[in-house]
């Protein structure tokens, strides 16, 4: 068995738990979570990156989820080949 930190551990069931709804929304091309070194509130916490293809679609996006902070990202539309 593993041992995970807290913090990822914590990012990856808000991940988990809204998902599906941030992904309603079809500006939001993929949700992931990572490492925030230094974050103001958390230090070395761990983030929600919602990537979005319309630099607008961040004012639709909250800040924090359970505590967790989101960053959004723009990266264009998403295509397959």
């Amino acid at each position: 068995m593993f041992n995970v930190d807290p913090k990822i551990e914590q990012a990856v069931n808000v991940q988990k738990k809204y998902t599906d709804s941030l992904m309603q929304n079809q500006h939001v091309m993929g949700v992931s979570v990572r490492p925030v070194e230094g974050y103001v509130y958390h230090p070395e916490a761990y983030a929600l990156v919602v990537l979005v293809d319309d630099e607008k679609e961040k004012s639709h996006i909250p800040s924090h989820l359970d505590d967790v902070p989101v960053i959004v990202q723009r990266v264009g539309k998403i295509k397959t080949q």
